[in-house]
Parts: structure tokens; C-alpha cells; sequence
């Protein structure tokens, strides 16, 4: 009877050593990477090291900044005190000596400066601005 059955189910029930030979073969495989890679050290050093750098960066990117301001978007790289000096220039109350202080408070992280740094480059823009 058991000989029929196996006859009979032969295709569609999993032999119990299926499994045990794929995790062999897996293993075998992860071993022979780390056997080449470990080779691959000995012969070529820093090139070996800068890849697989590489492919851990690349594997763990890192998450997407927000979108800076359209001002620090165009045009080249710019000093802190520039993008300031753009956004202060685009600000509503640009000129206004009385809300100097405020509008750099305001700014400041935008361009990534301290408050009183902000504040300094503002009062000497509008020092140096003719009237």
C-alpha cells in the first residue's frame, strides 16, 4: 500500500531532504563569497575596501532632504551670508530698520547662521545700502 501511495503522490509531496539541500547549497555559496572576497583583501586592498564602501552606502541611502528655498536653489554654491542677504532682499520689510532684528531672527536658520550673526549682516546691508 505505502509503495502505491508514493507512487501516486511522488510529484506532488516534498521530499524532506529538499530542504536541507538548498540551505547546503546557500551556505555553501555564502561561504565561497566570503572566501573570494577575503582573497580579493589580500590582492587589492583599497580597491576592495572602497567597494564594498560603496555598497553599504549604497545599500542604506540616506533619507531625501526637504527642498531648500527657491533663492538657494539657482545659480552656484553661495556663502551663508549671500543666501541671507537674497532672502532678506525678497522679505517684505527689506529696508526697514525697525524689524531688522526680527526678520534676522527669522531668516537666520534658513541660511543656517546664529540669530546675532544674521542680525550684523542685515545692519551692514542696510549701513551700506543708499538711500
Amino acid at each position: 500500500m505505502a509503495v502505491i501511495r508514493r507512487h501516486v503522490l511522488a510529484d506532488r509531496e516534498p521530499s524532506a531532504w529538499i530542504t536541507l539541500g538548498r540551505v547546503t547549497a546557500a551556505a555553501a555559496r555564502s561561504a565561497g563569497l566570503v572566501l573570494l572576497y577575503c582573497l580579493r583583501f589580500v590582492l587589492a586592498a583599497p580597491q576592495t575596501a572602497r567597494g564594498l564602501r560603496r555598497m553599504v552606502l549604497d545599500a542604506a541611502p540616506l533619507p531625501a532632504l526637504s527642498k531648500p528655498p527657491a533663492s538657494e536653489m539657482t545659480g552656484p554654491p553661495r556663502t551663508k551670508k549671500a543666501v541671507l542677504l537674497a532672502l532678506y532682499r525678497a522679505h517684505p520689510e527689506y529696508g526697514d530698520r525697525s524689524t531688522a532684528s526680527r526678520v534676522a531672527a527669522e531668516l537666520a536658520p534658513h541660511a543656517g547662521l546664529q540669530p546675532g550673526t544674521a542680525r550684523s549682516y542685515l545692519y551692514a546691508e542696510l549701513n551700506g545700502r543708499t538711500p
